[in-house]
């Protein structure tokens, strides 16, 4: 069964003429927790946009910069299906973490981007323009076995993969590792259990500070995989497996050390079969 179409929409609203997209639901996602992350949905009706799951769309704020530049876009993951929200209006959905930090100075400094979606009521317009990425796309057939490993807002285009998934008839083995602080950070709750109705369809969570690892130590996704060896090393070696990670930069580390601890144990040259993934585009990393 294919679900990638050999036509991959690219660049149809460019930066210099965006869509203004109107806000449809702004949905807290984390209520109880020290970060704020929302999910956001947008109407794209009348726009020339259409999108794969593992895409992003260019967010373009308005104003300008410190040094009187517009503001320049940034890239959000696309946390829908390609049908998107509600098929009949062609809605589109971010996950969006509000970002606020201390700069050196002490000075309070606010995510230009992230606030402006964060702060966004139903009504509103915010422009955009893409879709970009073709590398971070679902395999074309079906029942190709993926596993995907998230952190925190890098859940966004497993939410498109797995509501995707959900919609065929006949699909593969798929494995979410989903990595976040605490409960109140878990985002998608309702999503993810109904995604495991499917007794092909797995969820493994890694809550760091709720949870240990065999050692005693915080529980990260690296521990879930090595936990997850006896199922995904036969996959990944002989059932065609694609990886695809998505989150914080620092759980690249995590996730190959894991793996080639897996390959040490079974006498396999993990640096040799990484490469080959790589170049079979089965191992797929879109982190930040």
């Amino acid at each position: 069964m294919s679900l990638t179409s050999t036509y991959i929409p690219l660049n149809l609203h460019k930066p210099s003429e965006p869509f203004a997209a109107t806000v449809t639901a702004n949905i807290p996602l984390t209520p109880n927790s020290s970060e704020d992350v929302r999910h956001i949905s947008l109407s794209v009706k009348g726009s020339q946009l259409k999108w794969l799951e593992g895409q992003s769309l260019g967010v373009i704020p308005p104003g300008q910069d410190a040094n009187d530049k517009p503001h320049r876009l940034r890239l959000y993951s696309i946390a829908s299906s390609r049908t998107g929200e509600d098929p009949q209006e062609l809605t589109v959905a971010f996950c969006v973490k509000r970002v606020v930090y201390q700069n050196e100075a002490g000075e309070e400094v606010r995510g230009v981007a992230s606030n402006l979606l964060c702060d966004a009521q139903p009504g509103d317009t915010i422009r955009v323009c893409g879709p970009v990425g073709k590398h971070f796309l679902m395999p074309g057939d079906a029942q190709t076995p993926i596993l995907m490993i998230a952190t925190g807002t890098g859940i966004a285009p497993f939410r498109g993969f797995i509501r995707t998934r959900a919609e065929q008839a006949a699909v593969g083995p798929a494995f979410l590792v989903f990595g976040v602080r605490t409960s109140q950070d878990l985002l998608y709750a309702d999503e993810l259990r109904a995604f495991t109705a499917r007794p092909d369809h797995h969820v493994q969570l890694a809550i760091s500070r709720e949870q240990t690892n065999a050692q005693g130590g915080r529980m990260y996704v690296g521990d879930r995989l090595t936990e997850l060896t006896d199922i995904l090393w036969p996959l990944l070696t002989q059932g065609g497996l694609h990886v695809y990670q998505c989150g914080m930069k620092g759980m690249e580390t995590g996730v190959e050390a894991a793996f080639a601890a897996i390959a040490q144990a079974s006498g396999n040259d993990w640096p040799a079969l990484l490469k080959q993934l790589r170049q079979e585009k089965r191992w797929l990393v879109d982190t930040y």
